[in-house]
């Protein structure tokens, strides 16, 4: 049975470079999901400048390179991997657990199947999102777009107007997905329905935008329970979900 909990406390709030970069930090001390990249450095049209002094070099080898979003973009097109940008910085993201996988592909597969025919696209693990109101690029492992999805520039690999998020959790990530990360998630306006799906156990969060500005938190834990995604006229059956996946009962 879906327990509803409403929460008048989960409030647009401005986020600051400091807490999300907190966050990744304690993401990367558990070392799973993400870690920190060290990319070649972009190539720059900036002028060469004279080498610094030793003492000036020493003190530069310190300081993280840091990167324009375009720069990032250019690089990130080159790459065999995925990486996330915040802030000037780079992350690097490592591969997916096998339960990960089984999860992403069976929610991909209930809401393509419930998609044909209607105006609204699906994609799983590779389409990257751009929070335009914090500068975020990062790549959710299932994300919505309905009627006219709108992309960064004419490569089509930036989506700007997601109306559904959803986040596969693990240990290391569940604290970022559930703060920081949703933070930044729900300045999209495009943004409707916000999922945090467990591994070890069948519980999935559904958080569903209201009126100003809040939030509707509602956690299903029974398998036969559905969840109504109204803003794509589509439903979620746990069962489904957890379908091959041994979760703790």
């Amino acid at each position: 049975m879906a327990v509803v909990i409403p929460d008048a406390t989960l409030h647009a709030t401005h986020l600051t470079a400091t807490a999300m970069k907190q966050e990744l930090a304690f993401m990367l001390y558990e070392q799973d999901r993400l870690t920190l990249a060290q990319p070649p450095v972009p190539e720059r049209s900036a002028e060469k400048r004279p080498a610094p002094t030793t003492k000036k070099r020493r003190m530069s080898l310190q300081v993280k390179p840091m990167f324009t979003a375009q720069e990032y973009l250019d690089w990130e097109r080159q790459q065999d991997t995925r990486h996330e940008y915040f802030d000037g910085e780079i992350f690097a993201m490592t591969g997916a657990s096998r339960k990960h996988n089984l999860l992403c592909g069976n929610v991909f597969s209930s809401l393509h199947a419930q998609l044909r025919g209607q105006p609204c696209e699906v994609y799983v693990n590779d389409m990257r999102v751009k929070v335009s109101e914090t500068g975020m690029y990062t790549y959710p492992d299932i994300v919505a777009a309905c009627e006219s999805p709108a992309f960064e520039d004419a490569a089509v690999d930036t989506l700007l107007n997601p109306v559904l998020i959803i986040e596969v959790l693990s240990d290391s990530t569940e604290r970022y997905d559930r703060g920081t990360k949703f933070l930044h998630y729900r300045t999209l306006p495009s943004l409707q329905d916000y999922l945090l799906v467990a591994q070890d156990v069948c519980r999935v969060a559904h958080y569903a935008r209201q009126a100003d500005h809040r939030w509707l938190l509602t956690e299903y834990q029974d398998p036969d329970d559905s969840i109504h995604l109204e803003s794509m006229a589509c439903r979620l059956v746990l069962r489904e979900i957890y379908e091959r996946v041994m979760v703790q009962s």
